[in-house]
């Protein structure tokens, strides 16, 4: 895993994630002016409606002082009906902006806590990372397991630094100087030698 990719994994992930809280936000505002404009209308839809009875009942009591009450108050019921229809129309329309922003607020809401997840382990490669480094740093070991630091000791040359003197000695025409073998010698007889 490279750190560096992490890093910018995370601030990309990031980003993306403060711009889907903007979008909710918005989608948030959205829902509730559809939600407070789709009250609204059914507010005034009842008190349409209640018109409608007001009409009935001042024809009931002679309140109209028309040549034909009865004609008047038809085409006054008729134009109520439409003014009702109308409005039903418009607080469906709302009705339907309504679910449609919250439907939007509930995806935002989703995108939101999934990013915020990935961001959240990303984070924890990252610092999982770091904290590995800091530890070989702070304690070097050998293959045992085994600090492989010792006091007082100087460590012996690299395989880099071995392959350029070799090659230094090619080009010069010397041999590296080859550890002797020890040769091990049977006492057979001492009159042997």
């Amino acid at each position: 895993m490279s750190l560096v990719k992490s890093e910018i994994k995370c601030m990309t992930i990031h980003e993306m994630g403060v711009l889907a809280e903007g979008t909710l936000e918005q989608a948030k505002k959205d829902y509730h002016l559809a939600q407070g404009a789709n009250g609204g209308l059914v507010q005034t839809i009842k008190k349409v409606e209640s018109l409608a009875k007001h009409v009935d009942q001042d024809l009931d009591e002679g309140k109209l002082d028309v040549t034909s009450p009865l004609e008047v108050a038809k085409h006054i019921k008729v134009y109520l009906q439409r003014a009702v229809a109308v409005l039903q129309s418009s607080a469906m329309t709302f009705e339907q902006r309504t679910l449609m922003a919250q439907g939007a607020v509930s995806a935002f809401e989703r995108h939101i806590a999934a990013t915020k997840k990935i961001y959240d382990n990303e984070l924890q490669k990252i610092k999982a990372v770091q904290s590995a480094e800091t530890e070989e740093q702070e304690t070097p070991q050998n293959s045992n397991g085994r600090s492989s630091h010792v006091v007082g000791v100087r460590p012996g040359m690299t395989v880099k630094q071995r392959r350029m003197v070799a090659a230094q000695n090619r080009l010069t025409g010397e041999t590296s100087p080859k550890p002797k073998k020890k040769v091990r010698r049977l006492a057979t007889d001492a009159s042997d030698s």
